[in-house]
């Protein structure tokens, strides 16, 4: 399946099924009318490929490779490490899940000082002689030096806030804890099932 905002973007060719099908998600009362497939290139590391994937228009994701993919590559998933086995163009190949520090470096990467263009693009297009516009985020001296945290005095604020409500609600907030659970009361809540029926059983 291939989302209808990814094949936009990249401005792909889709054609039309001669038989649209419905695509039900969780029962029979959510589904999405599948019409067009679109012809995908991809580049898994070594392996690159062009699949058929169904339109649809979903944002949660750009492309997921589904059973008929791994039918078509005898794909075997291997449940204890995470891996993907597949033979394309008469090669073995594995896929196996980032290590936690990749993953920890991805999203601990220093921010660019051009935000959403590298340094090669903007190059790029000042060469075209083309007008462009730059935000360029700096730290002002005047607000933060190398020894002070701004935020500290944040904390010292909060800190005195917290300590002013405790103080102001100190019989709500007890020293001691019980010795054990509070003592039973009176009513007691239950929920009144109505007899002779089940109990209701259902996906969320």
């Amino acid at each position: 399946m291939a989302s209808s905002e990814m094949v936009t973007k990249l401005g792909l060719v889709t054609t039309t099924y001669p038989k649209p099908y419905a695509l039900h998600w969780l029962d029979d009362g959510n589904k999405v009318k599948v019409m067009k497939p679109v012809q995908v290139g991809l580049i898994l590391g070594s392996c690159k490929d062009e699949i058929l994937c169904d339109l649809i228009p979903i944002d949660t994701f750009h492309i997921q490779l589904g059973c008929p993919w791994k039918f078509d590559k005898d794909v075997v998933h291997r449940g204890r490490s995470n891996e993907y086995a597949l033979k394309h163009n008469c090669k073995n190949i594995v896929f196996s899940p980032m290590s936690s520090t990749s993953v920890r470096s991805m999203n601990h990467k220093k921010p660019s000082l051009t935000m959403m263009a590298s340094k090669r693009e903007v190059e790029h297009i000042l060469n075209q002689g083309e007008k462009i516009y730059v935000i360029v985020v700096k730290e002002d001296p005047r607000v933060e030096t190398e020894n002070e945290d701004p935020m500290e005095e944040v904390n010292v604020k909060v800190r005195g806030l917290i300590t002013d409500s405790l103080m102001e609600f100190y019989d709500v907030f007890p020293t001691d804890l019980l010795p054990g659970l509070p003592p039973i009361c009176g009513i007691e809540h239950h929920i009144d099932l109505v007899p002779g029926t089940s109990l209701p059983n259902k996906a969320a």
